[in-house]
Parts: structure tokens; sequence; C-alpha cells
């Protein structure tokens, strides 16, 4: 399974009057689990964790003084700590309310995640029948409600030097950065992503497209990886003159998808387990 959700919940009243009802905390966990099943059987989330073995894990967590809310990578997996107030949930009547506010959240989590990384998940699950059938009746969707600040931490970059050095020294998939750990690879694909970026302007996708034709997202993504898996001086002309990106997909074996394409291994260099 691509996603999976773990859900906590932490009582600050130690049972005391006062403290969350445990019919809400019965509701998260048991739509946490549709959430789940969900996402398990959704293509959309199937294809993404396909690719490279991705996979995010979510926890949310209830307390009465909730501490800062994080997204975090690790290797090839996203990691996210969501601290909500236990009040957040028991504002609402107990009812199909409390799981659209959780769909509401985690969605809410989804849309930061795929704005700050380049692999993006679905952004959106979906509801359950009861849900949809108390919507139709007239029912409210309270959304999310005010979520706290969620800081993304990923990676530094590598610095520039050492990125390209080991570049010019990867001829196939046993030499230069395959030959990293997995930390130091992380930071490879952190620099590797930022190049791809500044290699996306209409001008290049246009070049690009008059000799590919149609171009989907993840094509043209590993193009741009491809320019860079050529080297920093092609990498450099091809960014400063968008006219020789096509000449080069037209001429180069780096574009063929073949043995000689290193661009989209590069792109998700995975590392290996040693540190």
């Amino acid at each position: 399974m691509g996603v999976s959700f773990r859900v906590h919940h932490s009582d600050p009243y130690q049972g005391k009057d006062g403290g969350p009802p445990k019919e809400i905390s019965r509701l998260i966990q048991a739509r946490a689990a549709t959430i789940n099943q969900h996402a398990g059987e959704d293509e959309g989330w199937a294809v993404w964790s396909g690719r490279r073995n991705r996979r995010f894990q979510l926890g949310v967590f209830l307390s009465g003084k909730p501490g800062p809310s994080s997204l975090s990578f690790d290797h090839d997996s996203w990691y996210g700590d969501l601290n909500l107030d236990a009040d957040h949930f028991c504002e609402l009547p107990v009812g199909p309310q409390i799981g659209l506010r959780l769909v509401a959240i985690v969605e809410a989590v989804l849309e930061v995640f795929s704005r700050a990384v380049g692999d993006d998940p679905p952004t959106s699950l979906r509801r359950t029948k009861r849900e949809l059938e108390w919507l139709a009746d007239g029912g409210t969707d309270p959304g999310p409600g005010t979520l706290p600040p969620l800081r993304v931490r990923r990676p530094s970059p590598m610095p520039v030097e050492r990125f390209w050095e080991l570049v010019s020294a990867t001829v196939d998939e046993r030499t230069g950065a395959f030959l990293l750990p997995w930390k130091e690879a992380d930071k490879f694909t952190a620099r590797m992503r930022l190049l791809i970026e500044d290699l996306d302007s209409a001008d290049h996708a246009a070049h690009a497209e008059s000799v590919m034709g149609y171009l989907s997202a993840d094509v043209w993504e590993n193009v741009r990886a491809s320019v860079v898996s050529l080297g920093r001086e092609m990498y450099e002309h091809v960014r400063a003159t968008p006219a020789v990106l096509g000449e080069l997909i037209m001429t180069t074996e780096a574009f063929d998808g073949g043995e000689h394409d290193l661009g989209e291994a590069l792109l998700y260099l995975e590392g290996s387990d040693s540190d």
C-alpha cells in the first residue's frame, strides 16, 4: 500500500470529565482505517506508490497542548506528524462530520505535501457512502477547521561542485552517483530537482514537444533529468539556449530510453543501505 495513516489519541484529561468523548476517538480510528482501505484500492495512489516504491505515512495526534506539525522525508518515504487540539473534533456532534473533518484535514496536508515535492501524490480522498448520503440530505461539510502551521523538512541539496563531480563520474549504474549511501543520495536528488526546475520553461518545453510530439508530465521530467546526466557544460548550454534541447533529443542516445539513458535513474536515485 502506498499510503498508511496512524491515528493516535492522547487524552490530556487522564479519563476525567471534560476529555474528548470515546465515541469521537472511535470514529476517528474507524475513519482512518477507511482512508487506508480506499487508498489501497485507488488507482491514482497505486500508480504513485508503485513509482520507486513511494510511501506516505501520516500520524494524527490529539492532545490538550499540541506540539508543532511537520512533514519530513526519509529515503523514499514521507512521514507526517499532525498535532491537533483535542477540541478540534469535540466542537462537532458525533456523526459523519467527524469523518468528514478528518478527511478534509488529510487532504489539506496532502496539498501542502504535493507543493513541496517533485513526486506529487494524489491530493483527494474518497468520501464514504454514509458521508455522501448525509451531505446529499443537506448536511454541511465542516471542512478541516483551523489547522496549525505545517513545516516541511527536506534534505539539504548537495553542494553544486560535488554534484557535478559525481555526474561526470557516472557512466553507468555501477559508478559515480550510484555508489552513494542513501542519505547522500537524498541530497543528490534534492539538487537534481532544483536543476530540472530551471529547465521547466515554456521555451524548453516547446522545443522538446516539437520533436517528440505530446509530452506527458513524466516524460518531460525524464527529458530534463537526461539533460542533467550529460554533465554541467551541456546542461548550462541547454539552460541558456532552449533550441539546443530539440537538437539533443534527436541526436543523443541519452533520450532514447535505452541503456545510455541515466536521467530517470539519477532523478530517483535510491543509494545503498550503508551509511
